[in-house]
C-alpha cells in the first residue's frame, strides 16, 4: 500500500498520504455529534486504522472486486472513511444525495445493483426499508451512526461493522493489501448520480479522478491557490456531490491537508470560527446568504449601516487597484494593495479596512480563499466579497469531468467569466458556442445506457457539456447559456459547476 512510484489509484493515493503523515490531523468534527467519537479528531494513521476496519468488514461480508456501495448518508467523516474503504477493496461507491425522496433512491440502487448500503438513521433508513423488497441485489445496510443497533441479521450499525472488520483483519492480515494492489486505474472508483446525469448516473474511473488531482496540483500552485499538509478544508456541501469529493475530500486527502466536518448549514460561522480552515467550497446561494449576514453583523444600527456603506464605497475604489488591463483581480493575500493606492484614497481605505476586518474575521484567523462552483455568480456578487478582502474563486466542472476544469486564478479573477481552462483539461467551443472539455480526466459513461454515453462525445473523443459559452480574448470562459438538446449532465441542475 506505501508503494513509492506516483500513485495511480484512489486508494494508492491515500495509503501514500497515511505512510507520510501518520501524526498529522487528517478529520476533525464535533464529537458531540457522534457519541464522542475519538475526541472529535483523527490523525492519519488513526483514519487508516479505521478505514482498514471498514474494508475488512466489507471483506468479511463477502464483497468482491467492482461490487456497488451506495454511500447515502450526510458528510461526515465516516462518509469519507467508507468512501476509502470501499475503494480499497476495490469496488465503486454509488453517491447518493441523502435528501433524495425514496422512490429516486430505490431506482438508483436498483439500476446500480448494489450489494451493500451506508445510510443514515432516520427518514433515509426507514424510506429505504420500507420498499426493502425491490431492492434484490442489496445484501446489508449500515447504518452510519454508532448508537444504533443492528437487528441480528442483514442491519448493522457501524460499531458493529468496525467490530467485525478488526477481528477480520486480524486473521486476514495480507487480503486487504491485495486487494489494494489489485485495483486498476480503469476500474471504476465511484457512480455519480445527479439530476444532471440521468439514471445512469456518471461512472469515474480512478484513472480519471487520479488525472484530475494531478492536473489540480499543477494548475492550483501557479494560480496562488496552492494546497499543502498545512492546510484546513471545511466541508460543508454535500460529499455526494463532484464539487466537494473532489475539490474538498480527495484534494486534501492527496495533500495530507486536514478535512473539518461543519455541524450542518445552518452552524457555518461557528464553523468556520471553530476550525479555522484555509478554504471552502460554497454556491451562489450560500454566499448570499453569507453576504446577508455580513451586512447584518455589520450594521446593526442605522449610524453602523452608513458607515459600512461609506466603507464599502472607499474599499470599491480602492479595490480597482487589483485590476490590470484585462480586467482581472489579484485577490492572492501577498498582493500590496495599500502601497499602490493613492495618499487620500490610503487614508480612507485604512479606516474602512478596520470594519472588514470584523467580516473577515467570521471565516476564521487563517482563511484564505472559498472555491465556488454551481450557478454563475454574479459579478455585484465577487465585487462585494473582493471589497472587503474575501477571495472568492469561481470555477466550473462536472460530473462527467470528475471536478474542475475551468477556473480562475487567485491571482487573476474575472467577476463574470468561469475561468480559464485549467487542472489538466482542454477545452474548445464548437461552432454553435458549446463548450466541448478533452484531456485526462473524463467519465467512463453512463452505465446501461450506451447509446446516452456515445452521444455524450463527439466523434474525436471531447465531451459535450450542452452549455453555451462565450470566450474573451485571455481565455476566460463565459457561461452564456443551455443547449436545447443536453447530451451531458446539466451543471445548473445537478450543483456542479
Amino acid at each position: 500500500m506505501n508503494g513509492s512510484s506516483s500513485p495511480k489509484t484512489v486508494p494508492e493515493i491515500f495509503f501514500r498520504t497515511c505512510a507520510r503523515f501518520p501524526s498529522r490531523p487528517a478529520q476533525r468534527f464535533n464529537a458531540n455529534l457522534y457519541q464522542g467519537d475519538n475526541n472529535g479528531r483523527y490523525t492519519y494513521g488513526e483514519m487508516r486504522e479505521s478505514v482498514e476496519k471498514i474494508a475488512c468488514g466489507l471483506l468479511s461480508l463477502g464483497m468482491e472486486k467492482q461490487d456497488r456501495v451506495a454511500l447515502m448518508s450526510r458528510s461526515t467523516p465516516y462518509w469519507t472513511q467508507a468512501d476509502m474503504a470501499a475503494a480499497a477493496c476495490g469496488g465503486v461507491s454509488a453517491a447518493l444525495s441523502p435528501t433524495l425522496p425514496a422512490g429516486e433512491a430505490i431506482s438508483f440502487l436498483t439500476h446500480a445493483r448494489c450489494r451493500y448500503l451506508f445510510v443514515d438513521a432516520g427518514e433515509s433508513l426507514e424510506g429505504i426499508l420500507g420498499r426493502v423488497s425491490e431492492l434484490p441485489a442489496l445484501e446489508r445496510i449500515v447504518v452510519v451512526d454508532f448508537a444504533h443497533e443492528g437487528d441480528g441479521g442483514w442491519v448493522m450499525g457501524l460499531r458493529e461493522l468496525l467490530d467485525r472488520g478488526g477481528k477480520f483483519r486480524s486473521g486476514n492480515r495480507g487480503l486487504l493489501r491485495e486487494c489494494v494492489k489489485g485495483v486498476s486505474p480503469d476500474d471504476g472508483y465511484t457512480i455519480l448520480y445527479t439530476p444532471g446525469t440521468g439514471p445512469g448516473g456518471a461512472l469515474l474511473t480512478h484513472s480519471a479522478v487520479v488525472s484530475r488531482l494531478e492536473g489540480m496540483n499543477g494548475f492550483l500552485p501557479q494560480g496562488g491557490l496552492e494546497i499543502t499538509r498545512d492546510d484546513v478544508a471545511l466541508c460543508c456541501l454535500p460529499l455526494s456531490g463532484v464539487f466537494e469529493r473532489v475539490a474538498c475530500q480527495l484534494l486534501a486527502l492527496c495533500e495530507g491537508a486536514c478535512i473539518a466536518y461543519g455541524d450542518g448549514e445552518e452552524t457555518l460561522f461557528y464553523d468556520l470560527r471553530k476550525y479555522n480552515p484555509t478554504w471552502l467550497n460554497v454556491t451562489p446561494d450560500s454566499l448570499e446568504k453569507i453576504r446577508g449576514a455580513i451586512r447584518e453583523h455589520a450594521g446593526g444600527t442605522p449610524l453602523a449601516r452608513g458607515l459600512f456603506d461609506l466603507a464599502c464605497h472607499a474599499g470599491r475604489k480602492a479595490l480597482d487597484y487589483r485590476r490590470d488591463h484585462r480586467d482581472v483581480y489579484n485577490m492572492h493575500p501577498a498582493y500590496e494593495l495599500e502601497r499602490r493606492l493613492p495618499l487620500g484614497l490610503k487614508i480612507q481605505y485604512r479606516l474602512a479596512d478596520r470594519l472588514f476586518s470584523g467580516a473577515r474575521a467570521l471565516f476564521g484567523r487563517r482563511f484564505r480563499f472559498a472555491f465556488s462552483s454551481g450557478d454563475s455568480v454574479g459579478p455585484d456578487l465577487l465585487h462585494f466579497f473582493y471589497t472587503l478582502g474575501i477571495a472568492v474563486v469561481e470555477g466550473y466542472g462536472l460530473a462527467e469531468t470528475a471536478g474542475p476544469c475551468i477556473l480562475n486564478p487567485l491571482t487573476s479573477c474575472k467577476p463574470g467569466y468561469l475561468g480559464v481552462a485549467s487542472c489538466g483539461a482542454r477545452t474548445r467551443v464548437a461552432p454553435d458556442g458549446e463548450l466541448q472539455v478533452g484531456g485526462p480526466g473524463l467519465f467512463a459513461g453512463y452505465p446501461g445506457f450506451p447509446r446516452r454515453t456515445e452521444e455524450a462525445f463527439t466523434p474525436d473523443g471531447w465531451l459535450r457539456t450542452g452549455d453555451l459559452v462565450d470566450c474573451d480574448g485571455c481565455g476566460y470562459f463565459r457561461m452564456a447559456g443551455r443547449k436545447t438538446v443536453a447530451c451531458a449532465g446539466r451543471p445548473g441542475s445537478s450543483g456542479e459547476h
